[in-house]
């Protein structure tokens, strides 16, 4: 349950990563199953960025900066696709793909 910026090799982070891991948690927890599923670092990341939408460098600049970073095509996402929307937009909140807006 680790976001994109730990796959892009940054070494600095905060509490927004548990918070990450914690909405990975739950969506575990409410669906039975994995939400972002892979056998590889790259698989597990590109599966983020379909669910999730790619991020632009407007909404996430450091991200080019990052040790790792590997350049992904654009897509939009499809949504965490919860029934009850008011934990859909909560765990959306707690999943954002930029770790400075991330509350």
């Amino acid at each position: 349950y680790r976001p994109p910026e730990i796959f892009f090799g940054d070494r600095y982070y905060t509490f927004k990563v548990d918070i990450w891991s914690t909405a990975c948690t739950i969506y575990e927890l409410l669906t039975g199953k994995l939400l972002f599923e892979g056998s590889s670092d790259i698989e597990v990341v590109s599966r983020i960025f379909e669910v999730l939408g790619t991020p632009t460098v407007d909404e996430w600049p450091e991200c080019e900066e990052m040790p790792c970073y590997l350049p992904f095509s654009e897509i939009k996402g499809t949504g965490l696709q919860i029934d009850d929307p008011r934990t859909n937009d909560f765990l959306l909140k707690m999943l954002q793909l930029n770790p400075k807006n991330r509350s």
